[in-house]
């Protein structure tokens, strides 16, 4: 079914085809209709299956009629997701009126406040702690919010945002659409998802979760000027050629062993990286 035959109105269409897109996933097949009328929903998807377009484009939709307001809200875990998301409702939109925007941790937040307060948006991407930041400066309001969208939410639980998005659904009307998008659903986002659906249909494209094979976890207690030659002896002791971490707190333990001939710690993309020492002799081959 090509996307005309959705329902979608025909300068989204065009914006998609202008994008090179021709026929819609599977995600976007199921999910576009159940958006567009207005229902709630749960879409078990993984990155990479369309997901985006499916919530997007209804949404875009139903901006094109009414008036120009915020009115529909996108929560992602990161600001690289926020700025794709973004790129993405801009593409689709650039035949229709609608605005969209994001705005993201890690920059300065007074351009951002500028754009909210003075240019507009209608459709707004945002990583829920500088949303929350900007609401507390009264640079945004929640007052016309008609769409939340949750967007990979099982990330940002994980991310430890979870009391963060409560705190956003109390501040949102109660009379909204609330979609969902998560490839797992961990006990805390049900809890989540208990308080912001109503009665979501479910579209599941997620494969069955099973465990990693061959991934065994441990912990070790260990006081704080011990951790450096413990994490020497673990390593080394275990056979690992080379570990990675991006925690905080691991990589200044990595930091510091680093000056340890016995454990070289390189970095790598923005994470702390361990490699087993080698010989000369290992080294030359």
């Amino acid at each position: 079914m090509p996307f005309s035959k959705l329902g979608l109105p025909p300068p989204l269409v065009k914006g998609v085809r202008a994008a090179g897109y021709t026929d819609p996933m599977p995600i976007q097949s199921r999910a576009i209709p159940i958006v567009l009328a207005g229902h709630d929903l749960v879409g078990a998807a993984q990155t990479g299956t369309g997901k985006t377009a499916a919530f997007v484009l209804p949404i875009l939709a139903r901006l094109m009629k009414g008036d120009r307001a915020l009115r529909a809200l996108v929560l992602v875990p990161t600001r690289e997701l926020a700025a794709q998301v973004e790129t993405n409702a801009r593409d689709y939109a650039r035949f229709t009126h609608v605005r969209a925007g994001v705005v993201f941790g890690g920059v300065p937040i007074g351009p951002q406040e500028r754009m909210l307060r003075h240019e507009g948006v209608d459709l707004l991407v945002a990583t829920p702690g500088r949303l929350l930041d900007l609401h507390g400066r009264q640079s945004v309001s929640f007052d016309d919010i008609e769409v939340l969208v949750l967007d990979e939410a099982d990330r940002m639980v994980d991310m430890g945002f979870a009391p963060d998005l409560r705190r956003i659904l109390r501040l949102l009307p109660t009379r909204r659409q609330t979609l969902m998008f998560s490839a797992t659903m961990p006990p805390e986002l049900n809890r989540v998802a208990s308080e912001a659906l109503r009665h979501p249909q479910r579209v599941d494209l997620a494969p069955p979760s099973r465990p990693a094979a061959g991934i065994t976890q441990a912990i070790y207690p260990v006081p704080r000027h011990l951790k450096t030659d413990l994490l020497d002896e673990v390593l080394l002791g275990a056979g690992v050629s080379a570990a990675a971490t991006a925690s905080p707190p691991c990589m200044a333990t990595a930091a510091r062993g680093s000056a340890n001939a016995r454990c070289p710690i390189s970095s790598a993309g923005g994470s702390r990286c361990w490699s087993r020492p080698t010989s000369p002799r290992e080294a030359s081959t």
